[in-house]
C-alpha cells in the first residue's frame, strides 16, 4: 500500500513563492502556513509583503492555512487575545483566497486546553510542531484532528524505512525557509519509498 505523505511550509516566507512553483511543476499540492500580519519574521521577508502572491499560491492546488496573526506563544495570551489570533488571520486569509481556509499550525507547536477549545471553534484540523513525535505511532491512531503530529525532514531522514511505509501511518513533513536543494532532496528521497504527495486537508480529511 502506497504510504501518503504531506509537505508543509511554516510562517508564509516569501521564498516560499518558489517552493510553491517548484511543487506544482512536480505535480505536488503542499500545504502552507501563513502568518498573516507581520511583513518580516526572524528577519526574513513575508508573503505578506506581496499578498497577491498568497492568492496565487491558492490557485496552483496548494493547501493556504493559519499560523496565526503574529506568530506568539498561545499559552501565554488571555482567551480575547487568542480569539484574535485565530479569527482574523483566518479571516485575512479567506478575503485573499475566495476559500474557506480549514487548517491551523500552532506557533511554536504550544498548545494548552484553552488554545484547544479556541482552535476548534475555527478551524477543522491543527497540526503540532514535532515536539511530540513518536515514531511507532505516527498519526496512525489520531485521537484528535487538532492534534496532528509533524516532524522535520532531518528527523525524517534518521527514521527506518519501516516506519514510513507502515501502511497506517500518515506522515506530515514540516519545513520553514529550508533551502531549495533540500526540499528536492526530501521529495526524491520520499518518492523513491513510493510516497504520494497529498495536502493536509486530503491527508486527514476522513477525520
Amino acid at each position: 500500500m502506497r504510504v501518503h505523505v504531506a509537505l508543509t511550509f511554516d510562517d508564509g516566507y516569501l521564498s516560499h513563492y518558489r517552493v510553491a512553483k517548484i511543487l506544482h511543476d512536480e505535480g505536488i499540492n503542499g500545504t502552507f502556513f501563513i502568518i498573516t500580519h507581520l511583513q518580516y519574521f526572524e528577519n526574513k521577508p513575508l508573503l505578506t509583503l506581496r499578498p497577491e502572491i498568497i492568492q496565487v499560491i491558492s490557485d496552483m492546488g496548494h493547501e493556504i492555512g493559519s499560523h496565526t496573526c503574529s506568530h506568539p506563544n498561545l499559552t501565554k495570551l488571555p482567551c480575547q487575545h487568542i480569539e484574535y489570533e485565530l479569527k482574523v488571520s483566518k479571516s485575512f486569509l479567506e478575503g485573499l483566497i475566495r476559500k474557506k481556509v480549514l487548517s491551523f499550525a500552532y506557533p511554536g507547536g504550544f498548545y494548552n486546553k484553552d488554545v484547544l477549545f479556541h482552535v476548534a471553534r475555527y478551524y477543522k484540523y491543527a497540526r503540532l510542531a514535532g515536539k511530540r513525535f513518536e515514531a511507532k505511532t505516527w498519526n496512525a491512531q489520531l485521537k484528535s484532528r487538532y492534534l496532528i503530529e509533524g516532524i522535520g525532514y532531518k528527523e525524517l531522514l534518521k527514521l527506518p524505512m519501516k516506519y514510513i511505509l507502515y501502511r497506517y501511518i500518515r506522515p506530515v513533513i514540516v519545513f520553514h525557509d529550508d533551502p531549495l536543494h533540500i526540499i528536492k532532496a526530501v521529495i526524491k528521497y520520499l518518492r523513491f519509498w513510493g510516497a504520494e504527495f497529498l495536502t493536509l486537508g486530503e491527508l486527514f480529511e476522513e477525520i
